[in-house]
């Protein structure tokens, strides 16, 4: 056997290391089945990783290549591997095509560099105890580096209810929300695209930025698993609307923020506090919303008085979590909304501090901590079907790897498990580099989100805005995601959508004439941006299919976690229902005793053996994004 073989048996192979994968693996490892965890990509995330600046723009070379392929060699002779009933299935050739129509373009330029005549005489005039005024103007330029706040952490406390969590007060190494914000009356420093490009390690880039609903099941895997101490949060702390007019307004959630704006006068505070102590206790009074159940529910707030910006606030923001919602799913979602408000402040919403692509890798974390093995660059060149249509063997790098069941995304189905829709579907993705905030605000950074209404070619489209304090962006500079589901038939070659927000809203060269450029001032100035569809072509064959093949989901266009978690679960129930889904941690009593007897069977020698070896697999798997962690803190504590 070679000597960087691996084990030739597993209860559960996994392929790929995006959100709902890993999840799945570490419910699997939790439960003791053995776990293989491969992916062909040298990071973690798939289709939810988050890139620093430079390896997205890697990163979307290589998506915006015209190739198709195997992951692996599938020009090899691999019959030797089969068993006699057994056949070999090709991955499918359009493995690392569901992410199209990508485009990426800088909107500033380099400094202008200056003759070489003048740095020769500049060189030359300065002398000894005579500071030079390049060197004057840097050091007046370096940053403050910005107050420490308290972190928010998930906590279980109480093992018997999985919706209570505290916040301990612990001292943090993240940057501060308090970090001032130019407003725009403020002299904005000229950005270059040398300068940004200096930081590339402070970027954090998503691919599928979701938050986190305080109440949601996403929160509660977190904290009963306790897969929340690998990860840091903050809230969503200011909510958009946008105006008749296209002017954007700050919306209250709270009871003491709607008496304390001036936005609304005190008629209109009346109305909108008795619509949602209604939606609160909305399933016992069915009578208030009777005959409009399957109607919008714009048409139910419109026949409640509820119009105008009352009406943005309750359609775009409060029932954000449903897309075109009828009154029950309106009501729904408002509900769900609203209950989330005060278990971590003001807000119904978390933000993951360095990026969405955190919470895979701290799944991953959880798999490797319980035994899971984890292989990145790892082509899969053959699954093995035997005569039952069962999976009972992957091919990877020329290794026969046997397993029970195999979790995939629909990336990794061999063609004769899938068929194409009619219908083509797309998440439709921006991201983009500010360099001021969308709305000017009055001390300090915010984590922003904004719900903007229907296009002719999108659904709502979420915009979530953060920057420093947030752990993904240099100081003064800003993060701005914008993510919608395509409403009509798919189409690669149409011009990007969502570029009709970005002219809206934030302002580049190209846009600045002599006629508008008052206009213009107050906007972000746009610095880079990517975009990038997310497309679901293929439906799962449920007649061809193996039965012990789960297919997980790709990233969606909805705003938190829920129906990737829920998919999650489901998908374990299917497989294996008599097992937990990520049951509660033990106490720590509990573990010692459990460890103590583990010790007496086992002896402390191999016990000891055991633990090494299971640190080291779960140090190995984030070891790159701890460093880069421990880099970006060290840097913001020197400032």
């Amino acid at each position: 056997m070679a000597q960087d073989a691996l084990p030739t048996d597993f209860d559960v192979i996994v392929l790929g290391t995006g959100l709902p994968e890993s999840i799945v693996a570490s419910a699997c490892a939790r439960s003791g089945l053995s776990v293989l965890h491969l992916d062909s990509n040298d990071y973690y995330g798939s289709t939810w990783a988050s890139f620093h600046l430079k390896s997205i723009g890697e990163w979307a070379d290589e998506q915006m290549k015209d190739t198709n392929g195997t992951d692996g060699n599938p020009t090899a002779d691999f019959s030797h591997h089969l068993l006699p009933g057994e056949r070999l299935e090709l991955v499918s050739p359009a493995r690392r095509k569901v992410i199209k129509n990508v485009q990426h373009s800088w909107h500033v330029e380099n400094a202008p560099q200056p003759p070489a005549a003048e740095l020769k005489e500049e060189k030359t005039t300065a002398t000894v105890g005579e500071p030079n005024d390049s060197v004057e103007q840097s050091s007046t330029a370096a940053v403050e580096s910005p107050t420490v706040p308290q972190e928010t952490q998930l906590a279980p406390t109480d093992a018997k209810d999985p919706q209570t969590t505290t916040l301990p007060s612990a001292e943090t190494t993240v940057p501060s929300a308090e970090t001032t914000v130019p407003s725009a009356e403020t002299a904005v420093p000229r950005w270059t695209r040398d300068r940004v490009e200096k930081d590339w390690r402070r970027f954090n880039l998503d691919l599928a930025p979701k938050v986190l609903r305080a109440r949601g099941p996403m929160v509660q895997i977190l904290c009963q698993s306790e897969v929340s101490r690998y990860a840091e949060f903050k809230c969503v702390d200011r909510f958009l609307c946008s105006g008749e007019h296209g002017n954007l307004h700050q919306v209250p959630c709270s009871r003491a923020e709607i008496f304390q704006t001036d936005a609304i006068g005190v008629m209109d505070k009346r109305r909108l506090m008795k619509f949602l102590t209604f939606a609160l206790n909305w399933e016992n009074e069915p009578e208030e919303y009777r005959g409009f159940e399957d109607k919008p529910l714009k048409e139910f707030l419109e026949s409640k008085g509820l119009t105008g910006l009352l009406q943005s606030y309750i359609s775009d923001t409060i029932a954000s979590l449903q897309t075109n919602p009828n009154t029950v799913e309106g009501l729904r979602a408002v509900n769900k909304f609203l209950t989330s408000v005060g278990r971590y402040g003001n807000s119904p919403f978390l933000w993951t501090l360095y990026g969405s692509g955190e919470l895979p890798q701290c799944f991953c974390r959880l798999c490797a901590v319980y035994g899971g093995i984890y292989c990145l660059r790892h082509s899969v060149d053959y699954l093995i079907i035997n005569g039952d249509n069962r999976c009972t063997a992957v091919v990877t790098n020329g290794q026969r790897i046997n397993c029970q069941f195999l979790i995939a995304d629909q990336s990794y189905l061999p063609e004769e498990f899938v068929h194409q829709r009619k219908s083509v579907t797309a998440v439709q993705r921006a991201v983009l580099i500010t360099d001021r905030p969308l709305e000017a605000s009055d001390d300090k950074e915010h984590i922003t989100l904004l719900n903007l209404a229907n296009d002719d070619n999108l659904g709502t489209v979420h915009l979530l805005e953060a920057g420093f304090g947030a752990c993904i962006a240099p100081k003064d500079l800003y993060v701005v995601h914008l993510t919608a589901a395509c409403s009509s038939a798919y189409n690669a070659s149409i011009e990007q959508p969502l570029s009709k927000i970005v002219h809206k809203y934030f302002s580049t060269s190209d846009d600045v004439t002599s006629d508008n450029v008052a206009s213009l001032a107050n906007r972000p100035r746009l610095l880079w941006i990517l975009y990038f569809d997310v497309v679901t072509e293929m439906d799962v064959n449920k007649e061809t299919i193996p039965s012990n093949i789960g297919v997980v989901c790709l990233p969606d266009a909805t705003l938190d976690y829920e129906t990737t978690v829920e998919s999650a679960k489901e998908l374990f129930a299917l497989f294996w229902p008599d097992r937990d889904f990520l049951p509660f941690a033990l106490p720590k009593e509990e573990e010692d005793e459990d460890e103590a007897q583990h010790e007496d069977v086992a002896g402390p020698e191999n016990t000891q053996t055991e633990q090494s070896s299971t640190a080291d697999t779960a140090e190995n798997s984030t070891e790159h994004r701890d460093e880069a962690k421990a880099e970006s803190v060290t840097e913001a504590k020197s400032e």
